[in-house]
Formats: C-alpha cells, sequence, structure tokens
C-alpha cells in the first residue's frame, strides 16, 4: 500500500501542476483506486490514469469511466444547485458565508468538478438562522432536527438540510470550527470579526459571500488540524490548503496566520503540510519553521481515509483522543477512560443539541450512545475496543510529537 500511496501522491503533482503522469513500475490500479476512493479523489485519479495507454488495457479502465462520469455530472449539479439556492438567499436579504466546498473547487481550475463534495457550508449569525431555514425550505430541504432553539444555535457546529436538488446536503453553521472541546472554542475564537472581513467571489456568473483571504486561509489549517486531533484526515484537504496558498499567498496576513496557530501549538502542523507539499506534490511554498515529524502526518493521513472515515474504529478513536486533549497535563489512563464512557456536556450537546435547554438527558444521551457503540462493535466484529485504542494510541503519539499533549 506504501507504494500505491507514492504512485496517488505523484497522479495528484501531475493533475494538479499539469505535468506528464509518472508511476512506479509496481502500480496496481486496483488498489490504487481504493485508495483514490478512501481519500475522495478518485475522480481526479482516474482522469488523469485514463490518459495513460497502460492503464486503458486494465480491466479497471470502464468501471473508473463510469465513476468519473457519474461523479463529474452529479458534482456539477450540486454546484448548480447551491448557486441557485444562494441566490435565493440573496433574495431574502441574507448572505451566508460559503466555506470549504465551491470556493476550493475553484481552485483546481478544469478539474473543479472532479473535486467532489456531498455537501456545502455556508457560515451564518445566529439571528438569520430563521429566514435562512425559510429559504431552505422553500427550495425543498428539511432540516436534521425540526427545531432548534437560540440556547442551541449558540452551542452546536451545524444545523444539516438535505433533501434538496441535485443531492446536494447544506450544513449550516453558526461557528465555524464547534464546541465540543476546550481547543474547539479557542480556535472560534479568531474568527470573531469574520464577518467584518468578508469577501465577493464569481462563481459561473453568481456572485457568493465568503471568508477574506487570511480569515478562510487559517480556517482550511485549522479545519484540518481539528480532524487532525480528533479522527484524522486526508490528502484531499492537504491540497485545498497548499492550492489556496499558492493562489492566495500574497494577500494572506502571514503574522496573523502564525500568531494564531500558535495558540492551539498548531504551527509545526501547518509547516509540515507544506514539507509534504514540497517533497510530494510539487509545490515550492515558503515555511516559518522547519518539519517536525511530516512522514509521519503523510502515513497517517494517508492511512485514515477522508476524515477519518476509513474504519469505524478512527471514529470511535476520536473520543478516547479528545478526552486526553480536554485532560491535558492532568490526564491519566483511568480519567481519559472516563471520559470517553462519560464525555462532557460540552462534547455531548454538539451530538444531541437538545442538552442545551434539557441538560437532565445527558444521562439517558450517554446510554443511547452507548447502545450504539455496542452495536458497531458486533458489527465490527467484536474487536472496535482494542482497535480503537491502537488508532488512538497512534494518533497521541503524533500529537505529543507536536505538543499539543
Amino acid at each position: 500500500m506504501r507504494e500505491q500511496s507514492e504512485n496517488l501522491l505523484s497522479i495528484l503533482k501531475s493533475a494538479v501542476h499539469h505535468e506528464a503522469l509518472s508511476l512506479n513500475e509496481s502500480a496496481e490500479y486496483d488498489c490504487l483506486m481504493e485508495l483514490a476512493q478512501e481519500q475522495s479523489v478518485l475522480p481526479i485519479v482516474g482522469e488523469m490514469l485514463c490518459r495513460d495507454p497502460e492503464f486503458i488495457q486494465e480491466p479497471v479502465y470502464g468501471r473508473t469511466i463510469r465513476q468519473i462520469v457519474a461523479s463529474v455530472a452529479a458534482q456539477a449539479s450540486r454546484t448548480a444547485a447551491f448557486l441557485e439556492l444562494y441566490k435565493a438567499f440573496a433574495d431574502a436579504g441574507v448572505y451566508p458565508l460559503v466555506m470549504k466546498g465551491v470556493v476550493c473547487r475553484e481552485l483546481y481550475g478544469n478539474l473543479k468538478d472532479h473535486r467532489p463534495s456531498g455537501d456545502e457550508d455556508i457560515l451564518i449569525r445566529p439571528v438569520e438562522f430563521e429566514t435562512v431555514r425559510k429559504v431552505l425550505k422553500g427550495q425543498g430541504y428539511e432540516p436534521e432536527r425540526k427545531e432548534m432553539t437560540e440556547r442551541q444555535l449558540e452551542e452546536v457546529q451545524e444545523i444539516t438540510f438535505e433533501g434538496g436538488a441535485a443531492g446536494l446536503h447544506i450544513e449550516v453553521h453558526t461557528n465555524p470550527i464547534g464546541q465540543e472541546s476546550g481547543i474547539r472554542r479557542d480556535m472560534n475564537q479568531m474568527f470573531r470579526s469574520v464577518f467584518e472581513n468578508q469577501r465577493r467571489i464569481e462563481v459561473d456568473g453568481t456572485e457568493i459571500m465568503t471568508m477574506g483571504h487570511t480569515d478562510h486561509f487559517l480556517f482550511l489549517v485549522l479545519h484540518a488540524f481539528k480532524h487532525m486531533i480528533s479522527n484524522g484526515f486526508g490528502i484531499r484537504q492537504v491540497l485545498d490548503i497548499l492550492l489556496y496558498d499558492e493562489k492566495y499567498g500574497d494577500e494572506i496576513r502571514w503574522d496573523y496566520i502564525y500568531d494564531n496557530l500558535r495558540k492551539v501549538h498548531a504551527e509545526h502542523f501547518f509547516c509540515d503540510l507544506l514539507y509534504i507539499g514540497r517533497q510530494h506534490l510539487g509545490f515550492d511554498l515558503p515555511a516559518k519553521y522547519g518539519p517536525n515529524c511530516p512522514e509521519e502526518l503523510l502515513a497517517d493521513l494517508m492511512d485514515n481515509g477522508i476524515f477519518g472515515s476509513k474504519e469505524q474504529a478512527y471514529q470511535t478513536a476520536a473520543s478516547i483522543t479528545t478526552a486526553a486533549i480536554d485532560r491535558g497535563k492532568k490526564r491519566n489512563r483511568f480519567m481519559v477512560l472516563l471520559q470517553t464512557c462519560f464525555p462532557p456536556m460540552e462534547f455531548m450537546v454538539s451530538r444531541n443539541p437538545e442538552l442545551a435547554d434539557r441538560p437532565w438527558l445527558l444521562p439517558v444521551c450517554w446510554i443511547r450512545r452507548w447502545g450504539r457503540f455496542f452495536r458497531y462493535s458486533r458489527d465490527n466484529g467484536g474487536g472496535l475496543v482494542s482497535d480503537s485504542i491502537a488508532v488512538s494510541r497512534q494518533r497521541i503519539r503524533l500529537l505529543k510529537k507536536y505538543k499539543i499533549l
């Protein structure tokens, strides 16, 4: 799999820099396409491979063509649906800030529809929620949760709306990062002026609002960092960050970026992403610090799958890792285990917004959580506990190298 990871990186390098494709002789196409699927870059990888005469002779070629065509067509439809939705927001007098998604896809040029995203994230002021909800419902989107109180809007990270055109999901955020841990609340504080620094861009003839370059770039890095310290992230997020830096680096306030990254011990993590870009993806972007442990970070993110979703163990291990971070220097195995089994209110309310108004339901939510865990464990052959502990130990070793623990 290591050789196929190197091939995947080589293909992505060729794609974003418009270079000739170069692969190792040991390319195993089935394995390579499986890895690309896990990392949610299959359309890009497949598009590049289909230019290789050797790949055209492979049995996987026909399936890959079908996957590319379906993915690109679906993404183009989702983008068009989102732009129509944004026009409806504007007609209602609200202008949400678009995060990631369509903004990042624009960085990929002719391959923008090859960079998939199943949802679009928008950031709003809490007072705009009712207007935004009415617009979404009018366009055929239904909220995952039917009722949201003011208190819940302050606590949750996003409210999901589904069922709209082209299978598009909308994540409505009232804060960029989430509130379920101390480090996430610290990161949210860095975006207090985000609406004052917003900017307007045009996508396919439609004007949308998004964060200013410095805020958006900081968000992309911290969003990856947030996933790294919990259940992991993938190479697609690295590409988004590198491409944004390459295109808008001259407009980014770098002192502000590094000052804020230092507050959460993310500055060396970021510089390692730049190192990965130089060594493996053909970028030449300046970094303030030298490499820390970039190859270990690369191995971790290539093993995770996108957002740590490759296996259930990666997702379950996030609770253990989060507990270890929250305990900080006071942590010990017993207290980490206790917090993993009985997460604090801040962690639980993000998944159970009703707790914001009815905190006495916390024990009930714990019981539901345990029930889901045991069902997952049964479905995964009964080894979920040991697998999750192994994954969390590996992640904790990495976090120690970044001095987060």
